[in-house]
């Protein structure tokens, strides 16, 4: 036996798959205002915001539903514009963050493999050797490789804390 509020949740869903042209309209409005975007997404989207407002909002809709279509359209067209906002802003800021790391210079072979070798001569024991070649150079996290060396991770944050500050101490020299 369903509660009261997954009946009205369902009928939510089934408001939002019945207005589905209102839903599209929104979308067509926005999308065509912005520019192209992952349709699925902003569909699910929509459903959803739909389902939600049909939920929160029944006695408009039973009151006067054009005013429901319309504040329920609003919504709909507000919440894609601010995705479609958020994922301009994420695309800038991604290009600003992939120019900005053009301009470093990068590390040549011989620098690389002369700072991996440093990094496997600062390891004495087999616990900071496998921490340096897994977890450093290999990028394997602590828990796999202590599962795999049968050491507990606890001791290898331990060894990764020691050999951390044997690198603060070259760094200072």
């Amino acid at each position: 036996m369903s509660t009261t509020s997954e009946t009205i949740t369902e009928a939510g869903f089934l408001a939002a798959l019945a207005a589905m042209p209102l839903i599209n309209g929104a979308i067509k409005h926005t999308t065509y205002r912005i520019g192209i975007a992952e349709r699925e997404d902003l569909v699910q989207d929509a459903i959803l915001t739909y389902a939600a407002f049909y939920d929160t909002h029944t006695e408009l809709w039973g009151a006067d539903p054009d005013a429901f279509r319309a504040q329920v359209y609003q919504k709909i067209r507000w919440l894609l514009l601010d995705k479609l906002r958020r994922e301009k802003w994420l695309t800038e800021r991604i290009e600003h963050d992939e120019a900005a790391l053009a301009n470093l210079p990068l590390a040549g072979d011989t620098e690389l493999a002369a700072i991996t070798q440093a990094l496997r001569s600062l390891a004495g024991t087999d616990r900071e050797r496998a921490v340096v070649e897994y977890h450093w150079l290999r990028g394997i996290p602590l828990a796999q490789v202590a599962a795999a060396t049968g050491v507990p991770v606890r001791s290898l944050r331990a060894v990764r804390t020691t050999l951390r500050t044997r690198l603060r101490r070259l760094e200072a020299i």
